[in-house]
């Protein structure tokens, strides 16, 4: 397994984890702010490293198989903080608005390695 390969599922386990916070959290009627957006921070950091053993891979001549590839890794960086941003805006629920956003990108995940 690649680094690069090793590095979205490690993105993909702390998507899953930020989401499954964010259920808990409300079924519990406090939302856990601190290891969210620590989860948060961490699944950024590890998508961030992903990119850039990506860029390393292509200009080594080694990209992927769908220029799509790039745009959903743009998409992949942008999910959980958008979704973070939204929960602030939100009035109700905020538990949504992270679910989403933690759904989204493990959706893009699936998609990033059939398109890599």
């Amino acid at each position: 397994m690649s680094l690069h390969l090793a590095l979205a599922v490690v993105a993909g386990v702390l998507a899953a984890l930020v989401g499954g916070l964010a259920i808990v959290g409300r079924l519990r009627g406090a939302m856990p702010r601190f290891a969210i957006d620590r989860t948060v921070l961490a699944a950024e950091a590890v998508i961030g490293l992903a990119a850039a053993s990506g860029l390393v891979q292509l200009a080594t001549g080694s990209g992927p198989h769908d220029g799509l590839h790039l745009i959903y890794a743009a998409v992949a960086l942008l999910a959980l903080p958008v979704g973070r941003a939204w929960r602030g805006l939100v009035r109700g629920p905020r538990t949504v608005p992270l679910v989403i956003a933690a759904a989204v990108l493990l959706g893009v995940l699936v998609r990033l390695a059939q398109t890599g």
